[in-house]
Parts: structure tokens; sequence; C-alpha cells
């Protein structure tokens, strides 16, 4: 009953949205505000409530652009399973297990797909995960793609972050996700990258962009270049994904900015860092943020001996995350 209404709630919105932005999109984040219950929920809105308070927020024009280009059905069943499966309903069962359990459970899982695996244990994988209240998926495909769009379709009730690069995508595969509501495109800034969001947009498909960065690259992000190029794509975030060889000093300096950036608004885009952003909205749901990867054989990045697929998700996350432990 609570879905249905929250589900109204938001129908209604988009429409006052293509009438009123400014104005509808205060009104639901006060409203959120006022209703929401739990200190994660109330940290949330009031960020965004804080974000809306700037009146030359580009924010104003980012939100109505997704939502005149992006069918309304996709923006409610992907920000309903983000919003009230995941933040909701999914936080509150991680919060109990950690509670009678003693160990953490992120919000949200990274998964390197590899062809050689088989779908079932990737779904197995799914299937354990949304028993611990995890509803949000980062996949991560090269070349056959079809595993991005099998787990989606099994799994109606999670929303999956598909990261891709645009020269692996084709017509054909975005014409057959888009029968799935439930994901989010997040192409890697390369190649063919314009050309993929074009289509996107086209289709009225909800997508991002990502960056891989190393040491070199952050002063092209720092002085701006970096989000003056991925806005003209209109994605909803520009994501930041550092590689293994980035030293924590440049990744903090990047952090940095994206905060500062997200404050100002100046850009038709959201940046988010992945390993800082995530960690910390896991903070906010569970006190102690920690975040989880996997790698194409099933490994937990960092923890070698822990696999996925011999172990189980359970008790790979009891034994990586105890409470009191710093990851």
């Amino acid at each position: 009953m609570t879905r249905v209404l929250i589900e109204t709630v938001v129908r209604n919105t988009l429409k006052q949205i293509k009438i009123d932005p400014e104005r509808s999109m205060r009104n639901v984040v006060d409203m959120a505000l006022h209703l929401s219950g739990g200190s994660f929920r109330k940290e949330l809105f009031q960020v965004a409530q804080t974000m809306l308070e700037q009146e030359s927020s580009a924010y104003y024009k980012l939100i109505p652009d997704i939502v005149a280009h992006v069918e309304s059905e996709r923006i409610v069943q992907f920000g309903m399973n983000v919003g009230f499966n995941s933040f909701t309903v999914g936080a509150e069962q991680i919060r109990a297990i950690e509670w009678e359990e003693n160990f953490n459970i992120p919000w949200c899982i990274s998964l390197k797909l590899s062809d050689s695996v088989p779908d079932e244990r990737y779904d197995a994988v799914i299937n354990q995960g949304e028993e611990l209240g995890i509803y949000s998926w980062l996949l991560f495909g090269t070349g056959d793609l079809s595993k991005l769009l099998t787990l989606p379709s099994k799994h109606p009730d999670s929303a999956f972050f598909l990261f891709c690069s645009p020269n692996d995508i084709s017509e054909d595969w975005i014409k057959e996700a888009a029968q799935l509501n439930n994901l989010m495109f997040v192409v890697k800034f390369e190649g063919k990258a314009a050309i993929t969001c074009s289509l996107l947009r086209e289709m009225g498909l909800l997508y991002s962009l990502y960056m891989s960065y190393s040491e070199s690259d952050v002063h092209k992000i720092l002085n701006d270049d970096l989000l003056i190029e991925t806005q003209e794509l209109h994605p909803l975030m520009t994501v930041f994904m550092a590689d293994s060889s980035c030293p924590i000093p440049a990744r903090d300096k990047v952090y940095n900015y994206i905060l500062q950036t997200r404050s100002k608004q100046h850009f038709l885009t959201i940046p988010w860092e992945l390993e800082y952003d995530n960690r910390w909205v896991d903070g906010i749901i569970s006190h102690e943020g920690c975040v989880a990867a996997f790698d194409e054989h099933g490994q937990l990045e960092g923890s070698p001996r822990l696999n996925l697929f011999e172990q189980g998700l359970r008790s790979i996350l009891r034994r990586a995350f105890p409470k009191g432990g710093r990851r």
C-alpha cells in the first residue's frame, strides 16, 4: 500500500515538473522530508532541500530535461526500485540483519560479469543479495552484453546500473534493453559515446556517463574540462571511477572537487565518485560504510580468498566486513 501511494505521488510530480519544474521539485522534496522516517532518509532529503534553495541551480534545468526525454514509466520503476526498495525497505532489512548478526552489508554490489560464468550463478548471487536487503547492482560488462539484460529481466524489484563501453553497444541491443524499466545505462566516456548517448536519448532511456581516471587525469577533472564535455551529452550523472593505480591523495582531491561542484550546481549533470559516494551512502544507512566489488572470477576485490561462487554472498560479507572493521 505504501509503495502504491508513493508511486501515485511520483507520477503526479512528473506531470507537474513539465508545467512548473521549480515549484514541483521543491514541493516534493519538502513533502518527502516531512513524511520520511529514520535518519538516513531525512539526511538525503535535507541535502536535496538545501541544494534546491539555490534559484540559479543547474539542476532546475537538468531534472526537467530528464523528465522530458525519458519515458515516465522508466523513471517511476527505476526510481522506486532505488528510492523505495533499496533506500527504504532494503535499508531497514540491512540494519536489522546487521544488528542481529554483527556484520556490515553494503547497500549496493559491483559485479564484473564473465562470459564463462553461467547466468544461474549470477542469478543466485542477486537472490542472496535481495534476501539481505540489497536492491541496487552495478554490473560491468564487456564484449557480449547479453548478461547485462538477463539479470534485470529476472529481478524486476532491483535497480541495475549497466556499465559498458559505447564500442560494445549495438542499436539492436539497445532496442532489446528498451523493454526493461529497471535499469540505467552508464556509458564509458570514450569512442562513440556521443553517438550512443544520442541514440539512448532518442529512445527515451535513462543513462549516465562514467570515466575511469588515474593520477594523470586529475588536472583535467579539477579544471572542469571533463564536466563541461560530458554535460553536452545530457547524462543524469557523470561517474568518476578511480583505477587501481590511482593513489589515495589523488582520489581525495577528486572527491573534494566533486563535493564542491555538487554544492555549486553549475553543471547540467550530477558528479559522483563511485567508491567514495557509495561508501558515504552506505555509512548513512549502516553507520559503518563499506563497499563490495567482485571481479570476473567472483573474487572480492582486496580479498582474493573470498570467492562469490564458492562461499556465497552472506558468508563473504560476514568475514570481510565485521562490525567495528574499517573496510
